[in-house]
């Protein structure tokens, strides 16, 4: 086999390949503005392949990095095997991934359930993803259902100071005084991200207190009604259980029914003190995590991380939160 760096000689040919073997036309291979805002970096496309000895595609992974750092740590964002490949293929194109980037850890939002094995034979943790939410205090609601006022009326108010930030903010935002945070993210990571992202709009906020932190929030407009979801949070970690002021001041600016929080990794203490409620996805509540358009039911996602400890994903990482539409603009 020849595993390596995907060129640009290579993708109608990897195009081709993801198009028979992934079953349908993806968003971020098929719509190339796409790929190239995930994928692209500089003159090096963050994809390697396996190709067998007549040149034919045997597998690829996409890869994400999340600073400009060193060692930065990486998402991975797609895989893909022909059927029939040789085993383990997998392992040597993560195993190329790791010596392309020098990565610190290796990471992924939203596996298939079903494939966790292929991750905890190589002794990598994979966990369900928690959700939190927080009510809006009217009492009436319509992107969620079965929902208790309790979810509007837990937690404990905090001192912490918030602004709402742009990029000049940012900059200014100290991320090297936490680069042991995993994953670390730096100012570029959170420019593109967040404020020059083509496709969503959202909402920065930074946390002040004897430690920072920056917030991004994204707003869902459906059937008349608005939510909220807190996509990520960078910095000091402590500051997520001081964040019950700001989650209900954003539902009163907003006139949200609700606002979420998907987390592995964040300390459920912390998440109640903010006045979250953790969603139990088989109960009676549902708090949908697919808005555009709604769909009225409790999704549990899937995650892995190579480090069992200290590791927090958020909604946002990786290639999620992101149009799922072949032909998105």
């Amino acid at each position: 086999m020849n595993i390596g760096r995907l060129t640009d000689g290579e993708l109608s040919d990897f195009r081709d390949f993801c198009r028979q073997y992934w079953g349908a036309e993806h968003p971020l291979i098929h719509n190339e503005k796409m790929f190239d805002y995930y994928y692209r970096d500089g003159d090096k496309i963050n994809f390697v392949r396996a190709l067998d000895d007549d040149g034919g595609f045997l597998g690829v992974c996409g890869f994400l990095t999340t600073s400009k750092s060193a060692k930065p740590d990486v998402f991975v964002s797609f895989l893909l095997s022909k059927k029939g490949a040789p085993f383990g293929l997998s392992y040597m194109l993560f195993d190329c991934v790791s010596e392309l980037t020098d990565c610190r850890t290796i990471a992924c939002n939203n596996i298939r359930r079903k494939t966790a094995p292929l991750y905890e034979f190589h002794g990598w943790t994979v966990g369900d993803m928690n959700q939190w939410y927080r009510l809006n205090k009217r009492g009436s609601y319509t992107l969620c259902k079965g929902v208790s006022i309790e979810a509007a009326e837990n937690g404990v108010a905090g001192s912490v100071k918030w602004k709402k930030i742009g990029e000049a903010e940012l900059r200014e935002f100290d991320f090297k005084r936490y680069s042991d945070c995993r994953p670390y993210k730096d100012f570029d990571y959170f420019k593109k991200r967040f404020i020059e992202y083509p496709w969503h709009g959202y909402e920065l906020y930074q946390l002040d207190d004897e430690g920072s932190a920056v917030v991004a929030v994204r707003r869902f407009d459906a059937d008349g009604a608005c939510a909220l979801r807190v996509v990520d949070f960078f910095g000091e970690r402590r500051l997520m259980g001081e964040c019950r002021e700001l989650f209900d001041f954003l539902l009163s600016e907003h006139n949200a029914d609700f606002i979420d929080l998907f987390e592995l990794g964040a300390d459920a203490e912390a998440m109640k003190r903010s006045g979250m409620m953790l969603l139990n996805p088989k109960g009676e509540a549902v708090v949908p995590l697919y808005l555009l358009p709604p769909l009225y039911e409790n999704v549990v996602l899937t995650s892995f991380v190579d480090v069992s400890q200290g590791y927090l994903m958020m909604r946002a990482d990786g290639d999620q939160d992101r149009p799922n539409m072949p032909t998105a603009n």
